[in-house]
């Protein structure tokens, strides 16, 4: 780095570390506060590829090392003889909302009620079902499952062929399978047709729906093409964090808090960076 005392340019209220598809929409939402000056850093580049928002196009930039993370891999699986397995993620804008298969499930409502019960207050299937909700623009319109003007568009799946419905007519009367025409509902099994994450035939991602609309406020700043290399503390709290970007280190100060959104690789990664550090205090 060519300046690694580079000086604290600016103040900001919040820094959002990541903007994939939670920290685009943390960011966001922050920033429709006029009086919140919000700073956002992403360590990938805009979303501005040609294939990010067609929905085919997601087969191209899946694969293409600017926009996606390749270099994390599983351990060896025994039980797949000790083969390792990549464990790619976005890497711009939007982060894997801007570049993956486009299928819009939601998740088990078991799983959330699982996490509840063992202990995550506030994470029960009944207290994050308005949360979807509000961020979907549903092709069914709003109803109990269902958002009907969120940012996210949600429309049927788009490859419905002949072939399909065989293979789905299948599964329900010789295998007895029961058949699902909507996996966004608290019973997520069955065989059926996914909904995708598009309107109109386009990528819904969280740049789209978040960052885009709100970018032109001047209390949002965004810094593509940031990678952050760790969190700076007084003491145990949380005041600011180091970047680097183009080839210079900077510094960035938080008057209320540091959000990390770097996904579930990145963020572990600079969480226990910063555990080593704190056994020194």
């Amino acid at each position: 780095m060519k300046n690694p005392d580079q000086k604290i340019a600016r103040l900001y209220d919040y820094i959002i570390v990541g903007a994939g598809s939670a920290g685009a929409i943390v960011a966001a939402r922050l920033s429709e506060d006029p009086d919140k000056e919000v700073l956002l850093l992403e360590a990938g580049p805009e979303d501005n590829s040609y294939w990010s928002k067609i929905p085919l196009g997601f087969a191209k930039i899946l694969f293409n090392e600017k926009y996606m993370r390749w270099n994390h891999q599983t351990e060896n699986e025994p039980g797949l003889k000790n083969n390792t397995y990549p464990l790619p993620h976005g890497k711009l804008l939007g982060g894997s909302s801007a570049i993956n298969g486009l299928v819009h499930v939601r998740g088990s409502s078991f799983d959330y009620n699982t996490w509840e019960k063992e202990g995550a207050d506030g994470w029960g299937y009944r207290d994050v079902l308005p949360y979807f909700k509000k961020s979907e623009r549903d092709h069914r319109g709003e109803d109990e499952y269902h958002g009907g003007d969120g940012p996210i568009g949600v429309e049927l799946a788009r490859w419905k062929n002949p072939l399909a419905d065989a293979y789905i007519d299948t599964a329900v009367t010789t295998l007895n399978i029961p058949r699902n025409n909507d996996f966004n509902r608290p019973n997520i099994e069955g065989a059926g047709y996914w909904d995708l994450a598009t309107w109109k035939g386009r990528r819904s991602s969280t740049s789209a729906g978040y960052i885009k609309p709100n970018r032109k406020h001047p209390n949002f700043t965004i810094l593509t093409e940031a990678y952050v290399t760790k969190v700076d503390f007084e003491g145990k709290t949380a005041v600011g964090v180091s970047y680097e970007r183009d080839g210079e280190l900077y510094h960035a100060q938080a008057k209320r808090e540091v959000i990390l959104s770097a996904g579930a690789l990145q963020t572990p990664q600079l969480l226990s960076y910063q555990v080593s550090v704190l056994q020194i205090f």
